[in-house]
């Protein structure tokens, strides 16, 4: 992955407040998985469906600043991208100012 080792994913704040969070994990050509993205023509992807992991939303994070400190669904969606890239989230930002960063 081009030699990333850690990520940090910002946003948390502006997902958090809903009942659920919709995270695209595919795509559907005609019923079947698209296995590779690379390749495809802006054709093929306009016709695509995309596939949904639902996961439940979580309350205001901006107050923490410890993973360990999120509401457990928000931390379900940090392992969810960490097990898609191979690469631990080391940070989240969880508010628009400087200081609201979870380490």
């Amino acid at each position: 992955m081009g030699g990333i080792t850690e990520l940090a994913v910002t946003k948390m704040d502006t997902l958090s407040g809903t009942d659920q969070v919709h995270v695209c994990v595919g795509y559907l050509l005609r019923n079947e998985p698209l296995r590779r993205y690379a390749t495809l023509s802006t054709e093929v992807l306009t016709n695509a469906l995309p596939l949904y992991k639902i996961i439940p939303g979580w309350p205001d994070p901006s107050g923490c600043r410890k993973l360990a400190d999120l509401h457990g669904n928000a931390r379900e969606y940090l392992k969810m991208i960490e097990e898609a890239t191979g690469c631990p989230v080391t940070a989240a930002g969880v508010g628009p100012e400087r200081d609201q960063i979870a380490m």
